[in-house]
């Protein structure tokens, strides 16, 4: 049996304003009839289908940066490639590589240090009394 063949349209299928990149308004339902659609539900879509090519936008970007590391290691013939925060490698039996960024965790804010420390003393401060008081009880 011969397969079915599905019409796209021109550019994705995508209803978009040319040049924008943004979708088209929806058409407004004609006086007297009677609206079948959820907004919320339409809104929820639209915006889940904006924020998925967004991603799908970004992995094909990674996927090409990964593609040019691998090609780099192999013209400097490098396996790993360990440099600062930096760690790069080739995945073996793959053309694949894997890269790591480590980052420092940011600092706290010496005013928040100096809350959660000040928390702590008053925790162990009251926590020590019930020790003492406990441990005086029990003798």
């Amino acid at each position: 049996m011969a397969q079915r063949k599905t019409a796209t349209k021109p550019g994705g299928g995508k209803a978009r304003v040319a040049g924008t990149g943004k979708r088209r308004p929806h058409s407004r339902p004609l006086p007297g009839m009677e609206d079948r659609t959820i907004k919320p539900l339409d809104d929820v879509a639209e915006a889940y289908a904006e924020i998925r090519d967004q991603r799908m936008e970004l992995t094909e970007r990674e996927h090409a940066l990964k593609v040019q590391a691998l090609k780099l290691m192999k013209k400097y013939d490098k396996t790993i490639y360990r440099h600062d925060t930096i760690e790069i490698t080739v995945v073996p039996g793959e053309e694949d590589v894997k890269v790591r960024v480590k980052r420092d965790k940011p600092e706290e804010d010496e005013g928040e240090r100096a809350a959660a420390e000040e928390g702590a003393r008053i925790t162990d401060g009251e926590f020590g009394e019930e020790r003492r008081a406990a441990v005086d009880s029990a003798e």
